[in-house]
C-alpha cells in the first residue's frame, strides 16, 4: 500500500521490525539509568525525531506518551529520556534521562559532526 506510514521506526516493507543492536557504553548506561531494551524501544517508538551531530536522537517528552500509557508508571517515568543511535540507526550509542532541561542538549548540539583540529593543516 503505497503512502502509508510504516507504524515502526525501524519495519520494513514485509512489515518485519529490525531492533538496532546496543553498543557496550549503551548497555551500561541503560543498566545505570534502569531502561530496559523494551523502554528504549518504546522510546524510539514515541519519542521525537533529531538528527543532530551525525546521529539520530529520539526524545521522550510527556506529550509524546500517549494517554492510556499516562497511567502506567512504567511508561510515564521515561518522560525525559533520549536515546541515541549512530546515523544509519543500527546501533544505540547512548541514552541520558533528563526530565527539566534535557532536549536542551539536543538543541546546543552542532547540526552535523564537526572535523576534528587535527583535521586542518596549520
Amino acid at each position: 500500500m503505497r503512502g502509508m506510514k510504516n507504524k515502526h521506526p525501524f519495519q520494513s516493507k514485509k512489515g518485519i521490525v529490525i531492533m538496532p543492536k546496543f553498543s557496550q557504553h549503551a548497555r551500561m548506561r541503560s543498566a545505570q539509568r534502569n531502561v530496559s531494551h523494551t523502554e528504549v524501544e518504546y522510546i524510539i517508538a514515541h519519542g521525537k525525531l533529531f538528527r543532530q551531530a551525525g546521529a539520530r536522537i529520539y526524545f521522550l517528552y510527556k506529550r509524546d506518551i500517549p494517554k492510556w500509557d499516562l497511567a502506567v508508571d512504567r511508561w510515564r517515568r521515561l518522560a525525559g529520556t533520549a536515546v541515541i543511535l549512530t546515523k544509519d540507526g543500527r546501533k544505540v550509542l547512548t541514552l541520558w534521562r533528563n526530565q527539566r532541561h534535557g532536549s536542551k542538549h539536543i538543541r546546543c548540539k552542532p547540526k552535523y559532526s564537526m572535523p576534528w583540529k587535527d583535521d586542518f593543516d596549520v
